[in-house]
């Protein structure tokens, strides 16, 4: 007889029952279940998932292998510090931390063999594999480079005009040398900017040595004082006249002939009739406004005869005695 499974509950099923006696369930034909009459669906799923797990587990264990996943608590290894310590036991100590290790020598004061530098510093975390380089000491009788003469030891000033001083300073630090900013001036050149050196650019110095600078503090602030005037005269300068803070700015007035200042207004008030003006230490706009009027005319005078200079040793006619006198009868007569 032939037998089947309820694909429902897993009962077993005689003949071609189309519903299960237990669940009561009406059963899917093979073909349709996908499979062969009498598969147990349960049982699949098991098979499923063990398969599954199966393959978790082994591709977990191959990202072990390969490195992928680190279980291994190298980030809490630090690097220790082996300077002063041999080669050999820098070496046996580094060893075991799983690092790889390079070598390089340097002459130094220490005794041969003795590490004097490390290129990881100390406490820093390590990764597996890691390389590190130990310098290793020559000793003193090592060979020693001989030291420049004092004229291969110099360096030329770099130029640094023009240049803002933060630039200039790092230009001259990357020759060696040092840099002082003196002080600041007023000039054209924007703020900041390095407007005098000592010494000069091209000129030879020892290292370390400092370029002394002035540094620009920007244009200076400028004020406009408007003249004007009236007929009759001028006034020198005229027109807009800029002046920087804290200048004098002096002004002359000159009255056309014929003419006088009348009056002379400072920002519209009257100052008088003044030759000349004067605003001491600049520090605002202002105006100035020369006013003229003709001259009043003046009546000439004749000029007075000056009395006749009297000579102490000329005779009048008063003075003259009566008897030297001529007479009417002792009037010479003229000669023919």
């Amino acid at each position: 007889m032939k037998r089947s499974i309820c694909t429902h509950c897993g009962a077993e099923i005689q003949g071609n029952m189309e519903r299960c006696p237990v669940c009561g369930k009406r059963q899917r034909p093979a073909a349709a279940r996908g499979g062969k009459t009498g598969a147990n669906p349960a049982r699949r799923w098991s098979f499923a998932v063990a398969i599954a797990a199966l393959l978790a587990a082994l591709t977990l264990v191959l990202c072990v292998l390969g490195g992928v996943f680190d279980f291994v608590a190298r980030d809490a290894e630090t690097m220790p510090d082996v300077i002063g310590q041999t080669e050999d036991n820098a070496r046996q100590m580094l060893e075991a931390l799983g690092l790889n290790i390079s070598i390089q020598s340097a002459s130094s004061e220490e005794a041969a063999g003795v590490v004097i530098d490390q290129s990881i510093p100390e406490g820093k975390a390590l990764r597996s594999n890691q390389t590190v380089t130990l310098t290793v000491s020559n000793g003193s009788d090592a060979v020693r480079v001989p030291e420049k003469p004092v004229e291969e030891l110099e360096v030329y000033a770099p130029k640094l005009l023009g240049q803002n001083y933060e630039e200039a300073r790092s230009m001259a630090e990357s020759v060696g040398l040092n840099i002082i900013k003196d002080g600041e001036q007023v000039s054209d050149e924007p703020a900041g900017t390095v407007i005098w050196q000592e010494p000069e650019s091209g000129t030879g110095m020892r290292p370390r040595e400092a370029i002394h600078c002035i540094v620009s503090k920007g244009p200076a602030e400028t004020f406009t004082i408007t003249v004007t005037c009236g007929k009759g005269g001028s006034v020198s300068p005229d027109g807009r006249v800029t002046f920087k803070r804290g200048d004098t700015a002096r002004f002359t007035i000159t009255p056309d002939k014929g003419y006088v200042l009348a009056e002379l207004k400072v920002d519209g008030v009257s100052v008088g009739a003044p030759e000349e003006y004067e605003f001491p230490n600049v520090r605002a706009d202002h105006t100035l406004y020369a006013v003229f009027r003709a001259a009043p005319e003046v009546e000439e005078k004749p000029p007075e005869d000056d009395p006749a200079e009297e000579t102490p040793d000329a005779e009048t006619p008063e003075d003259v005695a009566p008897e030297d006198q001529p007479t009417e009868d002792e009037t010479p007569e003229p000669e023919e």
